[in-house]
């Protein structure tokens, strides 16, 4: 009985820090997880080699990228393969401030912190003949995104088709001011958006937003 009583001590002993860390690890996530979370993301896209392009293995990749040549007017929409919530379906560039990223149809932090940009899912995809609404963070991809001027060439590839967009307009607005959204609209914007300031290490209160209309690329029929 006395060994017995030595062991179930022992174990105690053993068990008892263990359990003890545990729960302080617990109780930490719970109460500075959600604050953490925007830091980690950052800390995984500053530290990347290639914060614009992804690990190719961990999500659903549909873009093959577009190597037909001239574009044509008219895509048939029964021949395009509409991505799945966070794929990677198309490539975004901007020459003028050297950004070349992946985009992701999906615009949760999870789908952010793989390191390209994300659409919000609530749109449809590029060529679809309407508002086009992508965001990616201030301090990653799209802290280059300080640079931009009117005029300036967006260019957007999928496997469909080449389209390019011109920047009409930049303005900064509160993150809680929806008048931004220009998701009603019956023509092709593509909307940019992160947060502003771009030197803050943290969420913000504003939002960059970049409008730029669609100037060349197939019309994809639906």
């Amino acid at each position: 009985m006395k060994k017995q009583n030595r062991t179930v001590k022992t174990v105690a002993v053993i068990l008892s820090p263990l359990l003890l860390s545990l729960g302080l690890v617990l109780a930490f996530y719970l109460v500075f997880g959600k604050t953490l979370s925007p830091y980690v993301s950052l800390l995984h896209l500053v530290t990347s080699d290639n914060p614009g392009l992804v690990d190719q293995t961990q999500y659903d990749d549909i873009f093959k990228g577009y190597h037909k040549g001239e574009n044509p007017d008219v895509v048939d929409g029964n021949d395009v393969e509409f991505p799945s919530r966070g794929a990677r379906y198309a490539h975004l560039s901007i020459p003028s401030c050297g950004i070349e990223t992946d985009i992701f149809f999906d615009d949760s932090e999870e789908a952010l912190s793989r390191g390209g940009v994300g659409q919000s899912y609530s749109t449809r995809p590029i060529g679809f003949g309407s508002p086009v609404l992508i965001s990616g963070h201030n301090n990653g991809v799209f802290n280059a995104l300080q640079h931009i001027q009117v005029g300036d060439i967006i260019h957007a590839t999928t496997n469909y088709g080449e389209f390019e967009y011109q920047v009409r307009e930049t303005v900064v607005k509160k993150a809680a001011d929806f008048t931004y959204s220009e998701l009603t609209g019956d023509s092709e914007v593509m909307i940019l958006y992160t947060c502003y300031p771009f030197s803050m290490l943290r969420l913000t209160p504003d939002r960059f937003f970049v409008y730029a209309d669609k100037i060349s690329g197939p019309y994809v029929t639906h």
